[in-house]
Order: structure tokens, then C-alpha cells, then sequence
């Protein structure tokens, strides 16, 4: 063996074991590291390192049945940052197990945002936000479960100190009855719930989601006596408005703001004890449009 065969051998490992290296090091990274959205276990854990999850579960507020193949989409300052089909899944953190109706809508948390930060709802009122069990406080991964909510509800959430707006909209109808530009997007919304998507250069097609308008399909009008306290609630934190806005205002028609801040009480009498906030672990009953 010459001289220059046993100088070049070496060099020739120590290159193979280099690249050996680099992958594996580039790998680690890739799986620990990477900014990648979404939960590719289906489980709803926080693969990356900065994100925004929206999740709930889409669910027909009158039968109180879980809804598979409705849109929900996410905009941030009125322009489509993310979008999910509810279907049947889990996410981690909610209690709840797998399930259908599922909806987890994930977001790059441009913002750097925390629970720390104020967040509120349009009429002023806060409005909490989570980090995962596992991570601190500061985390930049952070999340809302909404619990149930019923198609054609739209859930404001504003952040002063960063000047946006986040809106989660759930259509109206299955993705059956939408036009295939809102099922393609991507949307905007405006201050009405007008949802729209562009066609093309010549016009555009929109949902309103506030009026539960699809395409030809109605909510019937319901009387206050189809009004019935049938409907379980757990695994919300919030007050009594915040209750209001998210599970009854407009998806039980026939009842006022005035007649469900007295009536929960009533039918909750374990409210009182809390100052009349709402504890994630108790079990309560709301209003719902009964059957008959």
C-alpha cells in the first residue's frame, strides 16, 4: 500500500462519518424543531415551536347532534388565514376524547403572542386563552377550545396591543351546499358576516353566516316557548356574557340576553358560588330549541 493511499483511506472515513453526522443532526432538528403547522398524529399535540390553534366541535344546536363536513375558517384582520373541515378526531387537550364534529384550526403565531396577552371579545370583555400543559406559560404555542359550537356562529377576538382581529367562522351549511369558491377559498370576512370569495376577474360569491344563509337554506323562526333547559355544558371557562355570545346568542332565537343571565342561574345554582363563572371541570345546562 503507497503512502498516498494510506493518507487518502482516512480522509475518506472521517468525510463518511461527517455526513453520517450531519443527517442525523439535520433530522433531530426536523422533528424537534420545525415550524411546520399541523398535527400530522391526530392527536392534537404542538409540533411546532410558535402556533395558534382555534378548536371546537361543531355541533346542531337544536338536536345537539356532532356535524361532520362543515367549514370552519379563521381570518385575521378580515383576510383567510386558515380553514378546517369538522370531522372525526380528537384534540389533546380538550377532555373530550375522539369524536365527531371535530374542527382545529392551526395559525402561525406571527405575533409571538402569549396567555399573557389581552385578549377580548368585540363587546370588551376578556377572553382566555391556554398553553399546553406541558409547555410554560410563555409559551408561544397557545390554544382555545371553544367546546360546541353551532354552523352560521361567528366568534370575534380582538388584541389591542398588536392592532388585529381574529374571526372564526363556522358556514352556515355542510360543504355540500356552499359554492365551490368558499369551499376552495381563500375568503375574507366583513363586519355583517358576509363571507366572500373571488370567482374571477368578472365577480364574486358570498355567505352570510350571521343570517344562517347558504345557498337557499333557512333556520326556521323559533318561538320562546320551544324554548327548553336541555342542553349540557362542561369544559368552559368564561362568565355568563361570554356563555351568552358563544352558545346561545343567535342559536336560540326566542331568548333575550336578560331572560338567559337569570335563567342559568336558576337552572345553575352552583354558579353562585363561583362569582357566576363558569368552572372548565362542571357540568352545566343551557338553553335549547326543543324538539317539539
Amino acid at each position: 500500500m503507497t503512502k498516498t493511499s494510506q493518507t487518502i483511506r482516512p480522509k475518506f472515513f472521517a468525510i463518511v462519518l461527517f455526513v453520517i453526522f450531519a443527517s442525523f443532526i439535520l433530522s433531530a432538528c426536523a422533528t424537534d424543531g420545525s415550524p411546520l403547522l399541523g398535527d400530522t398524529t391526530g392527536v392534537g399535540s404542538f409540533p411546532g415551536i410558535a402556533e395558534i390553534a382555534f378548536t371546537g366541535r361543531v355541533t346542531d344546536a337544536s338536536t345537539g347532534k356532532w356535524l361532520n363536513d362543515y367549514l370552519v375558517i379563521v381570518f385575521l384582520n378580515g383576510k383567510e388565514v386558515g380553514r378546517k373541515v369538522s370531522h372525526l378526531g380528537k384534540f389533546k387537550y380538550s377532555g373530550e376524547g375522539v369524536h365527531d364534529g371535530l374542527f382545529d384550526v392551526r395559525l402561525a403565531n406571527t405575533y409571538e403572542l402569549t396567555v399573557a396577552d389581552d385578549f377580548i371579545y368585540e363587546n370588551r370583555q376578556p377572553f382566555i386563552m391556554n398553553t399546553p400543559d406541558e409547555q410554560t406559560p410563555g409559551s408561544r404555542n397557545i390554544y382555545k377550545w371553544f367546546g360546541d359550537l353551532a354552523p352560521g356562529t361567528i366568534v370575534r377576538i380582538e388584541v389591542p396591543s398588536k392592532q388585529i382581529e381574529y374571526a372564526v367562522a363556522i358556514m352556515p351549511v355542510p360543504n355540500s351546499e356552499l359554492s365551490e369558491a368558499i369551499v376552495n377559498g381563500p375568503t375574507t370576512i366583513d363586519e355583517n358576516g358576509n363571507v366572500t370569495a373571488l370567482l374571477d376577474a368578472a365577480g364574486q360569491t358570498t355567505v352570510n353566516v350571521n343570517s344562517a344563509k347558504g345557498t337557499g337554506s333557512q333556520k326556521p323562526e323559533v318561538q320562546a316557548a320551544d324554548v327548553s333547559w336541555g342542553r349540557q355544558l362542561t369544559h368552559f371557562s368564561g362568565n355568563r356574557w361570554q356563555a351568552w355570545q358563544l352558545y346561545v346568542a343567535g342559536q336560540v332565537p326566542g331568548m333575550t340576553w336578560e331572560q338567559f343571565k337569570d335563567g342559568v342561574v336558576q337552572h345553575n345554582q352552583h354558579l353562585i358560588q363561583t362569582g357566576y363563572v363558569f368552572q372548565y371541570n362542571q357540568v352545566y345546562t343551557l338553553p335549547i330549541v326543543s324538539s317539539n
